[in-house]
């Protein structure tokens, strides 16, 4: 990764390299990405394409997707990609959660782009749409309906009996046990108040219906990258009284939290912080949390984690403490001065 100019002697470095390692060696022109997220985004995208349709490569099923924009955090990849393979759909790569490079060079095979994180990924399907002329389509993976969705969304894409059959199979089948699992949390969890910070849009929209599902109201949704489709998704998504905002800053988000007194606060290491100073209990959904919420089995682990943290004494911010020297004379001590 370079900042500024890429100039001749940065390219043939790279080429010497990558014949001396013989594997690829891609420039990525990083420039100033710090301040600009979406920036950085849309290099990324160029990096990867810069890899893709370098080689060839004969999918096992007709059907065939990439997903993209899923990182597989805490594995939450895996069980996703199994169920796809067991109605019948060959995922060739996954970009980047859990990538190879060679799956990454065959990635314009694929008969469907399942987007997964619109913020990150959307530059990438539109590129290969143009390319290679292969369609998209905006998935999620949280949750028992946005599952149900991607499933079957793409099930009915390829227009396969067998596979739509396969696909309504599974989706009965695991709804009626996920049901069973989170009966007891969700009875515990249903009519409390959630607020929202992610990152992107996508993924607060996802989030919501999640916790809709649980029985929970989202009251609060702030997200930082997004563009007006996932916008307009998440104002559907949430009830008519909920506060949607733009680029929350920490400043302004615990502000609402004073006012709308929330149960929960679903975010990242920052929003941590700021409900542990507030004694509101917290949910980490960010790339650091340990616990797999994609997929049938997500939205139990998600539950599960929901009801401990909600369902149990939250440390509340500690009173100011006197200063020895600032404390009253008491009479006591008035007395014994006396002495």
């Amino acid at each position: 990764m370079c900042n500024g100019k890429i100039d001749e002697n940065i390219k043939a470095i790279c080429r010497s390299a990558a014949g001396k390692l013989r594997i690829p060696v891609i420039i990525v022109g990083a420039g100033d990405v710090s301040k600009n997220k979406e920036l950085g985004y849309g290099l990324a995208c160029n990096a990867l394409l810069e890899l893709i349709g370098s080689k060839t490569y004969t999918p096992r099923s007709p059907y065939a997707v990439n997903i993209l924009g899923e990182y597989n955090i805490a594995g939450g990849l895996w069980p996703v990609r199994s169920y796809f393979e067991e109605i019948g759909i060959e995922v060739v790569s996954t970009m980047t959660g859990d990538s190879r490079v060679e799956e990454i060079k065959r990635a314009h095979c694929a008969g469907l782009n399942l987007v997964h994180c619109s913020s990150s990924m959307i530059t990438l399907a539109r590129e290969l749409n143009k390319r290679y002329g292969i369609p998209y389509r905006r998935v999620s993976f949280l949750g028992i309906g946005e599952m149900s969705s991607a499933l079957r969304d793409t099930a009915e894409f390829f227009d396969d009996a067998c596979i739509i059959y396969e696909c309504e199979k599974m989706i009965s089948r695991e709804r009626k046990r996920i049901m069973r699992q989170i009966k007891h949390h969700r009875a515990r969890m249903t009519g409390k108040q959630a607020a929202i910070y992610v990152n992107g849009a996508s993924k607060a929209v996802s989030l919501i219906k999640a916790l809709q599902e649980l029985g929970m109201e989202v009251m609060i949704v702030g997200s930082s990258s997004g563009d007006w489709v996932e916008r307009q998704k998440i104002c559907n998504a949430a009830v008519c009284n909920a506060i949607i905002k733009e680029d929350l800053n920490t400043c302004d988000l615990k502000d609402l939290l004073f006012k709308r007194k929330v149960d929960l606060l679903l975010g990242g290491i920052k929003e941590q912080l700021l409900a542990q100073e507030l004694g509101i209990p917290f949910c980490d959904i960010s790339c650091h949390r340990t616990f797999i919420f994609e997929g049938f089995n997500g939205i139990t682990n998600l539950a599960r984690e929901i009801n401990a943290v909600i369902n149990k004494p939250t440390r509340k911010p500690t009173a100011k403490r006197e200063s020895q020297l600032d404390r009253p004379e008491s009479p006591k001590d008035a007395d014994s001065s006396l002495d």
